[in-house]
């Protein structure tokens, strides 16, 4: 596998799952899928990993000019 989306929710890959990930990329959609001890083990597997916050900031960013331009009555 090249590369592995985490979607569903947290703590999907633990301690006790990450020795058995032989996907090169992680791509961490779902908030907190990733434990700490987690990211250990696949970083020391050379495991490149995308974090949620990093793919989710653009959807944060959109939401925020979207309250900006209601709350301003800005027409873009």
């Amino acid at each position: 596998v090249d590369m592995l989306i985490v979607a569903s929710k947290e703590n999907v890959i633990t301690r006790e799952n990450a020795d058995t990930i032989t996907a090169k990329n992680i791509l961490e959609i779902a908030n907190f899928a990733i434990t700490k001890d987690a990211e250990q083990i696949l970083l020391k597997k050379s495991i490149n990993i995308l974090p949620d916050l990093f793919l989710n900031s653009g959807f944060s960013i959109l939401a925020y000019l979207e309250w900006i331009q209601k709350t301003h009555g800005y027409k873009w």
